[in-house]
């Protein structure tokens, strides 16, 4: 069973060339001059080597300031999406319900992976915008304030119309205590607010709390949610 639960984590560290732990970000350089900042409990792998300077977000937040290069775009690839950019800033997401690409700066151009086709989805995303890609398949566009984008990289996480369960997951990169929700119906909720990542604690309680979401503590454990 512990060589079962471990194995994930296992199989990402070999994988990834950069990783962080809960509550941890970096500020790393890349080879081309492009600056990533990875957020707490997520990890990239790199590959510069070919046309392409390619990333793959293996796990959590990541946000981009990219160099410009004309003869090689910059690629940054999740499980379900592929974003394609020649220089601009920008922040890609993994949750727990659905996947999302924010735009700070410059344009990008969002495709889905789990499709065959090479479609990029109607428009390509500028300042402001972002798109969710859930994983029903379902996708929806949004604005967000540009200084909300990748706002977690001064502790402030501010969310519009994510699923609880999203929300929670990003909670859970810098909470140490387990997240458990017993009623899946309060993981499907939507939300619209601002959480103080530096307080995780009292993030999940404004979180859940307007919907009479109830939190039982076992210190240093789990932090479980019902109704």
């Amino acid at each position: 069973c512990l060589v079962l639960m471990t194995l994930p984590s296992l199989t990402l560290f070999f994988q990834a060339d950069y990783s962080t732990g809960t509550g941890e970000s970096r500020q790393i350089s890349l080879a081309d001059g492009s600056q990533l900042y990875l957020g707490a409990d997520s990890a990239i792998s790199e590959d510069f080597r070919g046309k392409e300077r390619r990333i793959q977000l293996l796990k959590g937040e990541a946000f981009f300031d990219v160099v410009p290069d004309q003869s090689r775009p910059f690629v940054v690839n999740t499980d379900k999406l592929k974003v394609t950019v020649l220089g601009t800033r920008f922040n890609v997401v993994v949750g727990k319900l659905s996947e999302s690409v924010s735009v700070a700066s410059g344009k990008v151009a969002v495709q889905n992976q789990q499709t065959e086709q090479a479609e990029t989805f109607a428009q390509h995303l500028l300042p402001g915008d972002q798109l969710t890609l859930a994983t029903t398949g379902t996708l929806s566009l949004s604005e967000l304030a540009i200084e909300d984008v990748g706002s977690w990289r001064d502790r402030r996480l501010y969310v519009q119309d994510s699923a609880i369960a999203d929300v929670a997951a990003t909670l859970q990169r810098y909470h140490t205590s387990r997240i458990v929700f017993v009623d899946g119906d309060m993981e499907n909720q939507r939300v619209t607010g601002a959480y103080d990542l530096a307080a995780p604690d009292q993030a999940l309680e404004s979180l859940v709390s307007p919907y009479q979401g109830k939190i039982h503590r076992l210190p240093g454990l789990l932090r479980i949610v019902m109704r």
